[in-house]
């Protein structure tokens, strides 16, 4: 790898580094304005949704799974989706 190519990657490795993530926004945005006990059921959603996501990918992505559990699976959270949009109104 040549310094230019090392140079550029350790940039990029900072500036990832230090901006905040997808969860630390509204994680620090509700600690602000609803203080720490609802910034940590904030967080503690956040994390739970985390688990969620890994663990549907682990078994969707699963080879053993059959075809026909991806297809209910995506039904799934068509209607997931579908639902909150519904409930959002």
């Amino acid at each position: 790898m040549s310094w230019n190519v090392w140079r550029a990657f350790l940039a990029a490795c900072m500036v990832i580094a230090v901006t905040p993530g997808s969860g630390a926004v509204p994680s620090i945005a509700t600690g602000l304005r609803h203080g720490y006990p609802r910034a940590l059921r904030a967080i503690a959603g956040l994390e739970a949704a985390l688990l969620v996501h890994a663990l549907l990918v682990q078994f969707v992505r699963s080879p053993r799974m059959p075809r026909a559990h991806n297809r209910v699976i995506g039904r799934l959270f068509v209607g997931a989706g579908a639902l909150l949009a519904a409930s959002s109104r």
